[in-house]
């Protein structure tokens, strides 16, 4: 690895209203941000406000090592597939899932 200057450290918080990017060098500065709302509860919105907000030109610019952190809404939960896609909507912290649990039983997850 190059010089403890080159490494940048990258957080990123997708919350429930919008998404949060931050950039920091080692020494705590904040050296880049970005923002962006989030709209709705959907995989594809979330990817849109994450895309919006992360300060991808600053960080193809810098040289060096790229460490990212990305933290989340607690407790909502996104059921794949082998490729990573969607299998149903978002399950929000803040939701019954009880037509959702129903749909579970069609991929035999649930017994």
């Amino acid at each position: 690895m190059g010089k403890s200057e080159d490494l940048l450290l990258v957080g990123v918080d997708l919350g429930t209203s919008g998404v949060r990017v931050d950039v920091y060098g080692v020494n705590g500065e904040v050296l880049a941000s970005g923002r962006a709302p989030i709209k709705k509860q959907t995989t594809d919105e979330w990817l849109r406000a994450v895309k919006e907000a992360f300060p991808s030109k600053f960080l193809r610019e810098k040289k060096g090592k790229k460490l990212v952190s990305v933290d989340s809404t607690s407790g909502t939960v996104v059921l794949v597939d082998e490729q990573g896609s969607p299998l149903i909507p978002p399950l929000m912290y803040y939701e019954k899932a009880e037509e959702e649990v129903k749909e579970l039983y069609k991929f035999e997850l649930v017994k």
